[in-house]
């Protein structure tokens, strides 16, 4: 809460589902260059860009691969 986000440069920030509404100093301009989705929480002066999504999105999670067995024997 009460972060101060001076100067921060949001250019392909992931917002999506951030609670925006404490933070200090955000601008517009900032918001317009990051990415967030209808979970993403705004201060109440600031508009949620257009190119955002209506949908609340969730990060797709894919499985661990497991490590390869090491290899014995001699190198070639």
């Amino acid at each position: 809460r009460l972060a101060d986000v001076t100067g921060a440069d949001l250019r392909g920030a992931d917002l999506r589902g951030a609670d925006l509404r404490a933070t200090l100093f955000l601008h517009q301009a900032q918001l317009d260059a990051a990415r967030g989705d209808a979970r993403t929480a705004l201060p109440a002066a600031l508009i949620r860009p257009a190119h955002w999504t209506a949908l609340a999105l969730t990060p797709v999670r894919r499985p661990h691969r497991a490590a390869a067995p090491a290899r014995r024997g001699r190198r070639r």
